[in-house]
This record gives C-alpha cells, sequence and structure tokens, in this order.
C-alpha cells in the first residue's frame, strides 16, 4: 500500500520543465538560447579552419622544402659544369683551344 501511495506522489511531483521554470521565462530567454547557438557555430567554424590553414601551412612548407632541394641540385650542377677541366671538355668539341700565354695586363 505504501508503495502505491509512494508512486502515486511521485507521479504527482514530476512535472514538465515548462512547469518548473515557467513557459513565458523560457520562451523570454529563446534570443538569448539562440545567441549561444551561434557562438557555437562560430566556435567550430573558426576551429575547421584553423585546422584548414595548418594544412595548407604543412603542404607550402613541404613544397618549399622541394623546390630548395631542387635548386640546390640544380646549383651544384651548375657549379660542375662551369669548372675549367668541364669547359675545356666542351670547347675541345668545338674545335676551339685555350690561348697558351696569359694576358696581357695594360697599364
Amino acid at each position: 500500500m505504501q508503495k502505491e501511495n509512494n508512486m502515486e506522489q511521485n507521479s504527482t511531483k514530476k512535472k514538465s520543465w515548462l512547469v518548473v521554470i515557467g513557459a513565458d521565462k523560457a520562451f523570454s530567454q529563446l534570443p538569448f538560447i539562440f545567441f549561444l547557438g551561434a557562438l557555437g557555430v562560430m566556435y567550430i567554424w573558426n576551429a575547421h579552419l584553423a585546422e584548414r590553414n595548418l594544412r595548407q601551412i604543412q603542404n607550402l612548407k613541404e613544397e618549399v622544402q622541394e623546390a630548395r632541394w631542387h635548386f640546390m641540385s640544380v646549383r651544384s650542377d651548375l657549379m660542375y659544369s662551369s669548372t675549367q677541366t668541364q669547359v675545356e671538355g666542351r670547347v675541345k668539341k668545338m674545335n676551339l683551344s685555350a690561348q697558351g700565354e696569359a694576358p696581357y695586363v695594360i697599364r
């Protein structure tokens, strides 16, 4: 019997949140709730934007590193091909030769 009485009392004690807070108070707070929702959406959007920027930065760093490696390779090839022995080898194919004597200094 007591259990039945307790259950009836508990069922009457349970009320809707609108009744507890008051429907007019709940609806008067809707603009603030929408504002908080908009702030939440902006926060999520900002986090995604930051992650996208970090991915772009990482891709650009890799691209710069590859371009630097290519530059260093081309520069070393140019330095090697401009040595005196390499130039003499290419000039011999054109039937040209280096002058035997040193140039004169004009004063």
